[in-house]
């Protein structure tokens, strides 16, 4: 009788602990029925924004409570104080090129919009603010539409393009807000503010780089994600090679790397009809997460589904603690704390 109760106590306990690791933080009815972009979280973790294509939720994860909504949409990015929002306003009408969008910036502490600096034409995907709260940097995949790197000065509203034919991930500033690093397609670069110069990094594609550009990840061919410690020049390679590794996301401390499974939807088009999807792959997508001292895999979360249309599921470490928020099209937003 004692050993059975033995174990139904040690049950609970384990459940319990499961139950504090994962918790749904917004339930999937709170979401609206778009395809979410992003996730960021404020500095200090208190506030997540929520991106969708034209629009922003910002929830209050103290109280769960929503805030308010803001008008503009993907892509954003925050001041490093977390007291503004640069995002994404498309203007209505079109032109002979393509319709344009302007970088709205919104004053989270007044809750309004402050100003809309000068309009880009279509299609910029990628921005982010250096830590001086200096400069914006905006990046396109699509050279053709727009300079496919472009940095704003935020006092004089000055543009400097930076000679590229196109700006894919990572784009990120140094630390100290005077190195660039992009990737285009000839490998990953990184723009000198000091010298005004373009020097490359590695010669390879998809690639990864954290926070405070310590670490650089790499997706080989085969699947496999090699990790390099760029200060201390030693290298680690992650999960076994038969997985298909999409992309890559580190905390902000740097002690963790989350790698989620490419196993987006992919779709066969009628041509003749006007591109009618007449079939779909896979849903699902896996997250790993690793310690990035020892290489050892500490997390992982399977099978989770992916929106329609998704490219990737959007996730992103909390600051000041050590866990994961991420979107579960069947559950809602939901925390991942790490042991």
């Amino acid at each position: 009788m004692y050993r059975f109760l033995l174990l139904c106590f040690l049950s609970f306990l384990s459940n319990l602990a499961f139950s504090q690791r994962e918790t749904v933080l917004i339930k999937k009815e709170n979401l609206k029925k778009e395809k979410i972009k992003s996730l960021i979280l404020s500095p200090d973790d208190h506030v997540l924004f929520i991106v969708y294509v034209e629009h922003v939720m910002v929830w209050d994860l103290q109280s769960r409570r929503l805030v308010g909504e803001i008008e503009g949409g993907a892509p954003i990015t925050l001041s490093s104080e977390g007291d503004k929002v640069y995002l994404n306003k498309f203007e209505p009408g079109y032109t002979a090129q393509g319709s344009y969008s302007y970088m709205r910036v919104f004053n989270l502490e007044e809750w309004k919009v402050e100003k809309d600096l000068q309009p880009y034409l279509i299609y910029w995907s990628k921005i982010v603010a250096d830590p001086l709260n200096k400069r914006l940097a905006i990046g396109s995949a699509a050279g053709w539409a727009v300079p496919a790197l472009s940095v704003l000065d935020l006092s004089t509203r000055e543009v400097m393009k930076i000679e590229t034919k196109a700006c894919n991930h990572p784009l990120m500033f140094s630390p100290d807000g005077q190195t660039l690093y992009f990737e285009d397609e000839e490998g990953l670069k990184k723009f000198d503010f000091t010298t005004n110069s373009t020097n490359i990094v590695v010669d390879r594609l998809r690639n990864f780089m954290s926070p405070k550009a310590t670490y650089l990840a790499h997706i080989q061919d085969n699947g496999q994600v090699a990790v390099e410690n760029l200060k201390s020049g030693t290298r680690q390679k992650l999960l076994p090679a038969d997985k298909r590794m999409g992309y890559v996301v580190f905390s902000p401390d740097e002690r963790f790397i989350a790698i989620a499974s490419s196993d987006q939807r992919y779709y066969k088009y009628d041509y003749s009809n006007f591109y009618d999807v007449i079939g779909e792959g896979q849903i699902r997508s896996d997250i790993y997460i690793h310690n990035l001292k020892n290489g050892n895999l500490v997390t992982e979360i399977k099978q989770l589904p992916l929106e329609e249309g998704a490219f990737e599921l959007p996730l992103v470490f909390l600051n000041r603690t050590s866990a994961l928020i991420y979107h579960h099209q069947e559950r809602g937003i939901v925390i991942q704390y790490i042991k």
